[in-house]
């Protein structure tokens, strides 16, 4: 679950337009993620490591935006 505690609430959140960020050798951007709010699921078929751009905007107009990665290993 994705928060924010500066701005103006309510927030939308989404992803960058650069949701894959630099991605390093053996690294992917294929990411089964969606957001329901600011809940981020979803379910990796492959492992592997993901990187993506996450943007928060509330309703005064102002946005940031945040990296991260996720290590998925599938057994």
């Amino acid at each position: 679950n994705m928060s924010a505690d500066r701005g103006k609430p309510p927030y939308s959140w989404g992803f960058a337009s650069e949701a894959c960020g630099r991605l390093q050798e053996g690294e992917s951007c294929m990411l089964p993620l969606r957001f329901e709010g600011s809940l981020l699921s979803g379910v990796f078929q492959s492992s592997g490591r993901f990187l993506f751009s996450v943007t928060v905007s509330d309703t005064a107009g102002t946005s940031d935006t945040q990296d991260f990665t996720v290590e998925a290993k599938i057994k």
